[in-house]
């Protein structure tokens, strides 16, 4: 009789957590060393459904499907990174995060987050003359696209995006658009230093953060707004101290940042004077 197998807490905790997190039961078995029907045991002894094939995507990684059903400081912020920077494949249920190569370990961040082991890969593409290279994390969840959707996020999203109205009451959101479609500037041109921030967007998304600046920061927010590529784009800008304020308000005291974003922000602190 082939001695029963007992497994620490500890090992069926990771195995419970690969495989809510999305991975196949065939991959936990590999990953653990036993065969499938046990890790499938495993499952139903701690009354884990089993999934039915068209509920997920065959995964070879492991991620955290359920990562932005809770609204939090971080899940707000890389929200507002996937309306900025993302690249919602409805199609595919596939979400793909493309960051300058500076920023790669911000897309680790990003992994860290979705508490998945898909790579983040460094690749390139030819823009007119030239290559750019870049950071990306893409990754397979219909769910994740489902909740997306929820939040105004969808296919096409830089001419479609309306983000709901639960996400734009949030600094960390605002925050996370800023470090994907925003710049953090600096006009020294009149002898002084004037601190500039800017953001990129559509109509709705402009509006919603007027909105939300009017709300938190400055009642009378005016910035100077830029149309672009046939006013499907527009830029809202602002310089000196209601700019400073703007950028204090929601950097300060943040616990997720792009790092050279969060940089100059304390370097206004140090040298800015209010003027």
């Amino acid at each position: 009789m082939p001695q029963k197998i007992i497994l620490s807490q500890d090992i069926t905790n990771n195995i419970v957590n690969k495989y809510i997190g999305g991975m196949s039961s065939a991959n936990v078995a590999k990953e653990f060393g036993y065969s499938k029907p046990f890790i499938l045991n495993v499952l139903n002894t701690n009354n884990i459904q089993k999934r039915k094939k068209s509920d997920y995507e065959t995964r070879k990684y492991a991620i955290d499907d359920f990562a932005f059903d809770n609204l939090s400081e971080k899940s707000y912020y890389w929200l507002g990174m996937l309306c900025s920077d993302g690249c919602v494949e409805k199609d595919r249920n596939r979400v793909i995060l493309q960051l300058n190569y500076l920023d790669y370990e911000h897309v680790i961040k990003y992994q860290q987050f979705l508490k998945t082991d898909n790579k983040v890969f460094m690749k390139s593409r030819k823009e007119e003359c030239r290559t750019k290279p870049f950071a990306e994390l893409r990754f397979h969840s219909k769910h994740i696209v489902q909740t997306l959707k929820s939040y105004g996020i969808t296919s096409r999203k830089s001419l479609t995006v309306d983000p709901t109205v639960d996400l734009t009451v949030s600094k960390h959101f605002w925050r996370g658009m800023i470090d994907g479609d925003g710049c953090l500037s600096v006009d020294r041109s009149r002898g002084h230093f004037y601190p500039i921030i800017q953001l990129c967007g559509s109509e709705h998304v402009l509006d919603s953060y007027i909105k939300f600046i009017k709300n938190n920061v400055y009642n009378k927010f005016d910035p100077t707004l830029y149309h672009k590529y046939n006013n499907e784009f527009t830029s809202a800008s602002v310089e000196g101290k209601v700019a400073f304020d703007i950028i204090k308000y929601l950097y300060k005291d943040s616990l997720v940042y792009l790092n050279r974003k969060y940089d100059l922000f304390l370097y206004y602190g140090e040298v800015y004077c209010g003027d």
